[in-house]
């Protein structure tokens, strides 16, 4: 299948509501009609630009989906799904018996999420918040006119509900062949035949929340909630066939083995219940670098690990670990369209996992695991076959095609991204949270290179340090007090990530919740900073939800992480970090929940000897900014030992502070400005000029200057530019001489 982009569509402001808009219907070419989510009709012309006419439903309630069918003004009929779990059938301009209600449909337990009606009306399908499909049969009435006549005299009975999807159902559509299609909060499509239900999955971790289908092509497109648009063949969905039948002889294969000739080696190490007492399932090398070969393996364990095997030393060290969605992966198996696949059984499911993209390319139901059966792959049709005893006494063979599935546009993190720093000149580093650590190459084409699940809960913050030329320490903070360090290296095009250290403030082990502070078994670390003191050695700094700085030291060399010591307790969660110099010396700038910027001098620290004292580091200087929390700051030295502070906070209060450093830090003048509607959430100061951002999608540039005589500063907006990005969480803005 080619897919090109034909064409681009630019869209014009016509008509403004003032409510939501849950369903469009075109009436004529000239005309059209809206329904709002408090179940409201109305009809505008294209036109003059104007209301034509409106009509509120006799049940008037809120909307979560709604659908209409209809040939002109009088013969619109609407479907609406309504919170109280009924779907109500109304006619906007038109009356029966005093009210504007034809039916309500009572059976789902839950929000009615979906509503869809065949071409022909002779059956509706509804999907609900209690996870089930139903599908209601149509009875026409003997004679009718027109579409009116049809649905008012029509009479509408239960048929059967379906069960196929783990979570909430968003979207379900009949198809003119009588075959279902739905999408749900769990991330998988499933297509419901009258023989067999087959599930894809789109993006691992996100939820499929739009969907539509050509019958023409056979073809369906998903939109879920990474951002990725994802098109998929059902005529690429997998076949079956019986290849022997037992049953007259009760005679069947326990076994189907594919031989080959291997050499014997002997072991150079050997590895005890990696993938605990069921043990390796398969072994993949990925690839070969000059002094060692990175190689996976999967297990009964339901995991997927990565190993970095050294070539001179003959050491083999643990590089990383993923969960898979299957719990018994048996083969790993490369083709020619996805790279590396691997395949394995859940329940009595086939998947097929693409560990890359992590995503589930097929999920067929097989009858387990428990089974004889054999598996290849066939790269020269691009076809996996699966050959498996059925409980029928039947021998058969399974096609999956591997060409289905096509991402017509890449998605990104499925939750808010909290934090990113840059790698190199065209490599990102996102965290989210969905608990992943994205890396990403950006040049003319959004490139995914890498996603990390490792963290058991979000992760609020990201610093990128490199190590050597191509070497980089990625340090990751998030909840749960939870510290990982990650060693990158990248070698011309190919890279490879492994797990350097990881840390639990309060391990599961050593967690007695009976001991711990009322506050402490939510903490979470919120930021994170990094500074060297030796070849070798690095000090972390975290700014924690309990108030505190925590300091940590790790060695390069022998990957070990030790806390060194913490700050007092100041009783506001400290929210962003900064490593500062001032006078040559380094200091570390935090910002809190209550306002506040504390000063930090780290220069005067003997790392050798915090092993041996329990002191705790106090701040140097601290000031009062802002009302509420400072999301946001950024640091610019001036002249004759003066520093500019920019500041954005939870008060929509974009600050400027001048401060001054002789012998103690000094604060001198400020300026701010409300240009924003909403939280700033990020802020990078220039010479001369401010670049600000907000949770209200405005990224706005301001002007400043600083008058040394007087100690006067001030604060001018520029201009300010709208972007399509919701809930913005910060920047990273660069000046290009």
């Amino acid at each position: 299948m080619n897919i090109q982009i034909g064409f681009h569509l630019q869209f014009d402001c016509v008509l403004i509501t003032t409510d939501w808009v849950c369903h469009v219907l075109w009436v004529n070419p000239n005309s059209f009609l809206t329904l709002s989510a408090h179940n409201k009709a109305t009809l505008w012309s294209c036109d003059h630009k104007i209301e034509v006419n409106s009509s509120q439903c006799d049940e008037k309630c809120i909307l979560y989906s709604a659908t209409s069918t209809g040939e002109d003004e009088t013969n619109i009929i609407i479907f609406s799904g309504t919170v109280f779990n009924e779907i109500i059938i109304w006619s906007p301009f038109r009356k029966s018996n005093g009210s504007n209600i034809l039916h309500r449909l009572q059976k789902h337990e839950g929000v009615v999420f979906s509503i869809s009606v065949n071409k022909c009306h002779s059956f509706i399908i509804s999907s609900s918040d209690d996870r089930s499909i139903i599908i209601w049969n149509v009875e026409p009435p003997a004679e009718f006119q027109n579409i009116y006549d049809y649905w008012n005299h029509a009479k509408i009975s239960f048929n059967y509900a379906l069960y196929s999807h783990k979570a909430r159902i968003w979207k379900s559509i009949v198809m003119e062949s009588g075959n279902i299609l739905s999408a749900g909060e769990d991330g998988q499509i499933c297509l419901k035949t009258p023989s067999l239900t087959y599930q894809w999955e789109e993006s691992r971790g996100s939820q499929v929340r739009s969907l539509d289908y050509t019958e023409k092509n056979n073809l369906v497109a998903s939109g879920c909630t990474t951002g990725s648009i994802g098109l998929c063949s059902l005529n690429t969905i997998p076949k079956s066939e019986i290849l022997a039948d037992y049953a007259s002889s009760n005679h069947y294969p326990k076994y189907l083995v594919v031989l080959s000739n291997t050499d014997t080696y002997k072991p150079l190490k050997v590895f005890s219940k990696i993938h605990s007492f069921a043990g390796v399932t398969a072994i993949w090398t990925h690839k070969k670098f000059e002094d060692f070969i990175i190689i996976s393996s999967v297990g009964r364990d339901g995991t997927h690990r990565y190993w970095k095997v050294c070539t001179e030393s003959e050491t083999m060290i643990d590089i990383r670990l993923e969960i898979l969605p299957t719990k018994w992966p048996f083969l790993i198996v490369n083709s020619n369209i996805h790279g590396v696949l691997i395949c394995g059984f859940k329940e009595s499911n086939l998947i097929v996992y693409n560990p890359t993209e992590q995503t589930i390319l097929a999920n067929v139901f097989c009858g387990g695991g428990h089974r004889a059966w054999g598996l290849t792959i066939d790269n020269s049709c691009n076809s996996i076959y699966f050959v498996c005893s059925s409980s029928n006494n039947q021998l058969e063979r399974k096609e999956i095609s591997l060409n289905g599935q096509h991402m017509l546009l890449n998605g990104f993190h499925s939750m808010i991204i909290n934090s990113m720093a840059e790698v190199n000149d065209d490599i990102m580093v996102t965290v989210s949270e969905d608990t992943t650590v994205r890396l990403t190459r950006f040049n003319d084409k959004i490139h995914h290179l890498l996603t990390i699940r490792s963290h058991i809960s979000s992760v609020r913050s990201v610093i990128c340090l490199p190590v050597k030329p191509n070497v980089y320490i990625i340090v990751t903070v998030g909840a749960r007090a939870q510290l990982k360090i990650w060693s990158l290296n990248i070698i011309d095009e190919d890279i490879y990530c492994e797990k350097s250290a990881s840390h639990l403030l309060y391990s599961i082990q050593n967690k007695k919740l009976w001991r711990l502070p009322p506050n402490e078994g939510d903490m979470r670390f919120m930021d994170v900073c990094v500074q060297y003191i030796a070849p070798k050695l690095i000090i972390i700094f975290i700014a924690c939800s309990d108030g505190t700085i925590r300091l940590y030291r790790y060695d390069i060399s022998n990957k070990t992480l030790n806390l060194l010591l913490q700050s007092l307790n100041y009783n506001c969660c400290m929210l962003k970090m900064l490593k500062i110099q001032i006078n040559n010396n380094d200091y570390i700038l935090s910002t809190s929940a209550k306002g506040l910027v504390f000063f930090w001098n780290i220069s005067e620290l003997n790392y050798e000897r915090l092993e041996q004292t329990s002191l705790d580091i106090k701040p140097v200087y601290q000031y009062n900014l802002h009302q509420s929390g400072i999301n946001c700051c950024d640091w610019l030295e001036l002249e004759n030992k003066y520093y500019l502070l920019a500041t954005g906070g939870d008060d929509q209060n974009l600050k400027l502070s001048v401060f001054q450093c002789i012998v103690n830090v000094i604060f001198k003048c400020d300026v701010s400005v409300f240009v924003h509607s909403s939280q700033v959430t990020g802020v990078k100061v220039f010479n001369k000029f401010v670049v600000s951002a907000s949770v209200d999608q405005n990224i706005i540039f301001c002007s400043w200057s600083f008058d040394m005589k007087n100690k006067s500063l001030k604060l001018s907006p520029l201009t300010s530019y709208f972007t399509t990005v919701p809930d913005i969480h910060g920047l990273i803005a660069q000046q290009i001489e």
